[in-house]
């Protein structure tokens, strides 16, 4: 919602910056969340963490409430919940759930040449197809209009915000595994390691926003970004337990100064490239990229990660260094630093540095989706941010005059 409100109000020539600090408040509320969850997780129930957000959303709730107004009266009516696209999202969420299940299942519950991951896997890529026809030729009002990835720019903006939101949800999930097993931390200790990533990417968000806007372009800026996350990535891929504090934290803060920079670069790459009439409309499909490139980062980590730690673990079970009453399934694999506890100190010590060889498969897979984003960033055209000032100025003062149209009729 803040973005879709920031693109209605901000012309784009100076929504870079905005967009900054949106995304440094946001990174902010990143880094503290770290912190307290982790405090109130080893120190309380983790129920701690769901209740602790009740103090932030019902005053936020009650503001947007009395403070958010709109000039379109926008009232509810029979014709407009018709209207919505209901076979639209039934056919794409269905179609995602059985691409995630196959995903996140293969290898783990079952081979990837079993019948039921196959079927997943098939039936939702073409579900997928199928919403891309259904939107395109079928439906009246599209929950996903094609017309808004018709420039080559945007549907790369898409990518990269999918590959960018991949990558950081990746990181923020096995980055704290790393240092619960591998380096011994506590859960607090694994949150203020974990800081020069998130500090790094709150203040490069919010310069990366500045530099666009100065610049009036997005492409260089972006493809810098990309070239820093996935060079970063692929450094953490080193990471062992061995490694020094000064690996651990140079590697991270590379890698955040690339994912911060893309948070306001994947909005101006959409929203330069879109008419002005559909900005809206675009900004909120890049929140819906965010959430599916969350998911599938998730899914695919813990898929990656799953199926290596077999190997591992197995590897070292053949050779005789783990004992059959010691091993660790896949499944039970994330609670290591539980498990451990009571082994012999030679096992505990494997277990730790096959945790670290382990994600770092799982760095190498986020690198190649960095990697990807980095492609699509240097593909895109390099538009300017200023001439679509003139164009948002004559909008308003178009819907202002048939506003005042209306009201004298």
């Amino acid at each position: 919602m803040v973005n879709v409100i920031t693109a209605d109000l901000v012309p784009l020539e100076k929504r870079a910056v905005y967009l900054g600090l949106v995304s440094l408040a946001g990174a902010f509320g990143l880094c503290s969340g770290a912190l307290i969850g982790g405090a109130v997780s080893e120190q309380t129930t983790w129920r701690w963490i769901f209740y602790i957000n009740l103090p932030v959303c019902i005053p936020t709730s009650l503001a947007i409430y009395f403070f958010l107004h709109s000039k379109t009266q926008n009232k509810f009516s029979l014709e407009k919940v018709k209207a919505f696209d209901w076979m639209g999202m039934i056919i794409l969420t269905g179609s995602l759930i059985g691409v995630l299940y196959g995903v996140t299942s293969g290898g783990v519950l079952y081979t990837w040449s079993s019948a039921k991951i196959l079927s997943s896997l098939i039936i939702g890529s073409f579900g997928i197809g199928m919403t891309m026809l259904y939107e395109g030729f079928v439906a009246s009002a599209p929950l996903i209009p094609p017309r808004i990835f018709q420039r080559r720019t945007a549907s790369l903006g898409y990518l990269t915000t999918w590959c960018q939101a991949l990558v950081l949800w990746a990181y923020a999930y096995f980055i704290t595994l790393y240092f619960v097993v591998s380096k011994r931390h506590s859960l607090i200790g694994s949150a203020v390691a974990s800081l020069p990533a998130l500090v790094m990417v709150t203040f490069s968000a919010a310069l990366g926003g500045v530099a666009m806007t100065l610049l009036g372009s997005f492409k260089w800026i972006n493809t810098l970004g990309a070239a820093c996350l996935t060079i970063g990535f692929a450094l953490m891929s080193r990471l062992d337990v061995f490694s020094s504090i000064a690996e651990q934290a140079g590697f991270q803060i590379i890698a955040g100064i690339g994912g911060g920079i893309l948070f306001p670069g994947r909005l101006m790459a959409v929203q330069a490239a879109q008419e002005v009439g559909d900005v809206t409309i675009a900004t909120a499909i890049v929140s819906f990229f965010t959430s599916l490139g969350q998911s599938f980062g998730v899914a695919i980590g813990d898929a990656v990660f799953q199926n290596r730690w077999a190997v591992e673990v197995e590897k070292h079970a053949l050779e005789g260094f783990i004992p059959p009453k010691f091993i660790i399934s896949s499944r039970e694999a994330e609670q290591t630093a539980d498990i451990i506890g009571k082994y012999p100190v030679h096992v505990q010590d494997l277990y730790r540095a096959i945790m670290a060889s382990t994600i770092s498969v799982v760095w190498i897979v986020v690198a190649t989706f960095s990697g990807v984003a980095f492609i699509a960033c240097l593909a895109s055209e390099n538009l300017p941010l200023r001439k679509w000032l003139t164009e948002s100025s004559d909008l308003d003062e178009s819907i202002d005059m048939e506003r005042n149209k209306e009201a004298d009729n």
